[in-house]
């Protein structure tokens, strides 16, 4: 995923998206659009327990972070970009 979001790959990014978005290209594009336009580089991500990752890295206006969900669905992980419950 860091990958996708470090070349702003939108394909790369919609093919680990979690239910409702699975496979959603435009939600992808839109994403990694918004990361490019605001100066997004130097993304990376870790993880923050056994079902979130922490997204960190540098855009314009300075340094940002974040959380996401990520679910198992068949032995495949994938990434929510729903709110935290």
């Amino acid at each position: 995923m860091a990958v996708a979001f470090n070349a702003a790959d939108a394909e790369a990014l919609a093919g680990v998206l979690a239910a409702p978005l699975t496979g959603d290209g435009e939600f992808a594009t839109e994403y990694v659009t918004r990361l490019r336009e605001a100066g997004a580089q130097r993304v990376s991500i870790t993880s923050a327990g056994p079902d979130r990752l922490e997204v960190r890295g540098e855009a314009t206006g300075g340094s940002f972070g974040y959380s996401l969900v990520i679910v198992e669905v068949d032995a495949r992980w994938f990434v929510s970009f729903l709110p935290p419950v």
